[in-house]
């Protein structure tokens, strides 16, 4: 392609996400390799570097829903990673800590992670980094402004965490069957609030929105040229 030549917005907004859900994968497959759970590490993570936290307080750092953040501190716990506190005997803890050895053991993950990105955007030199991060902080920022203005013309719709959530899924399993309940599960709503809110967000249902996705993922991959039309079915649904 002609380095003058114009790149569309969703030819952007593709390998955009296409870079994302492989880098993500990557760092996901070295944390299981360490046998610990995304959701779990960046629960001990948020602990690590910002020290003792409230429920509310981990919940905003996590984007993760009060009932799945509950199953996941409990694991921690279980696991004598993490211990809660209570400010009065006999009351629910009211905030959480690292343990000991759950200090060592995040200390340990968090060093091998760090590595594990650092053999992905180490392909970037620092020339290439600086104008990357402002690019992506730019992106960011026009991102939610358009999302709270949105917002105020669609009251009850998701929020952005929960958004986000749902549209990542439905992207990493673009060529399977996503139910209804999958999604909501994945934003701690009931299945019917959930699609009431997606489609005050969205403007369209779950279903149609992955399906579009679909097409342009297709449409994409058939410009390129380098795969038949049966893998293109079979990778896009």
């Amino acid at each position: 392609m002609p380095l003058t030549a114009d790149i569309s917005a969703p030819k952007l907004v593709i390998v955009l996400m296409r870079a994302c859900r492989s880098l993500a994968e990557f760092l996901e497959a070295g944390l299981a390799r360490e046998g610990i759970h995304n959701p779990d590490f960046g629960i001990l993570e948020a602990l690590l570097h910002k020290g003792p936290l409230t429920m509310s307080a981990i919940e905003q750092k996590v984007h993760l829903a009060t009932a799945p953040l509950k199953v996941a501190i409990d694991r921690l716990q279980r696991r004598g990673m993490v211990r809660g506190q209570s400010d009065r005997d006999g009351l629910p803890a009211a905030w959480f800590e690292l343990t000991e050895d759950g200090r060592k053991t995040i200390s340990r993950i968090y060093a091998r992670h760090t590595e594990d990105i650092e053999a992905v955007m180490g392909v970037l030199s620092p020339g290439e980094r600086r104008p990357l991060l402002q690019a992506l902080k730019k992106i960011g920022i026009q991102g939610e402004r358009c999302q709270h203005a949105r917002s105020k013309d669609r009251r009850g719709g998701l929020a952005p965490w929960q958004l986000r959530r749902a549209t990542e899924y439905m992207t990493e399993h673009l060529a399977d069957p996503v139910l209804l309940k999958d999604l909501a599960g994945q934003t701690g709503l009931s299945p019917s609030r959930f699609g009431r809110a997606f489609k005050l967000s969205m403007g369209v249902s779950p279903h149609r929105w992955q399906m579009n996705l679909r097409v342009l993922e297709a449409q994409e991959m058939l410009r390129d040229g380098k795969r038949s039309q049966a893998d293109i079915a079979l990778a896009t649904g």
